[in-house]
């Protein structure tokens, strides 16, 4: 299938590598509006109108990867919202309530694809900032080789590219059972201390190795 790309607004900023330790950064690029993803349906919104006004969103997080399948308990979704300056307003953290791979691909490009159930965690400050919250209860998250239109930001001026040393993989992304597919981020795994990630021999299932992989957004949504 033909896979619709985000647009790079290219005054957005890639966080780096420091930016990797955390799963959360900064957004500032304008995505196309036809990508709005909808809220999360009991994001807890407040009676009056918020001060600002949220224009994209951006998500980031954790996936714990063993035997090709991802764990609950040790992943985490977190979508940050900005407003058109760049400034951040608010945040969702997610826990993954429940997941499953599912066999078949939607795309050529893809090595791996899950579903996921979302639930919000405390902390969350978007429903404080009477902001509805950007994420869905449910969406499908996949991994596969890095992409040309990921590979192409991260060696621009506005990208930031990994250390050779780190394994790599392009995120990808869909907000419905039949919707799009979409390549919106970096994943990576960082090496142990003092040892090099390809020589660790660690176990490898549909193309992704077991462990920890951050991911970051290259690519916002609007809001």
């Amino acid at each position: 299938m033909v896979r619709n790309l985000l647009i790079l607004a290219l005054g957005m900023a890639c966080s780096g590598e420091k930016a990797q330790e955390s799963v959360s950064r900064e957004a500032s690029a304008v995505g196309d509006e036809s990508f709005d993803t909808g809220g999360w349906a009991d994001a807890g919104t407040e009676d009056s109108e918020p001060s600002v006004v949220p224009e994209v969103w951006t998500m980031s997080g954790e996936l714990y990867v063993e035997s090709g399948l991802l764990l609950p308990g040790r992943s985490l979704v977190i979508a940050e919202v900005t407003d058109a300056f760049g400034v951040p307003i608010c945040h969702h953290r997610a826990g993954l309530s429940s997941t499953s791979r599912i066999a078949d691909v939607p795309d050529d490009d893809l090595d791996v694809w899950w579903t996921v159930d979302l639930e919000i965690l405390d902390g969350s400050t978007c429903g404080a900032s009477g902001v509805a919250g950007p994420l869905p209860e449910g969406l499908h998250l996949g991994l596969g080789p890095l992409h040309p239109e990921v590979e192409a930001v991260l060696d621009s001026e506005a990208g930031d590219a990994p250390a050779e040393d780190i394994d790599t993989k392009s995120i990808f992304v869909s907000f419905g059972d039949d919707g799009d597919v979409w390549v919106f981020g970096l994943a990576t795994m960082k090496p142990e201390p003092g040892v090099v990630t390809s020589d660790t021999g660690r176990p490898d299932h549909f193309g992704i190795p077991d462990g920890l992989w951050r991911f970051r957004a290259v690519y916002p949504f609007s809001y």
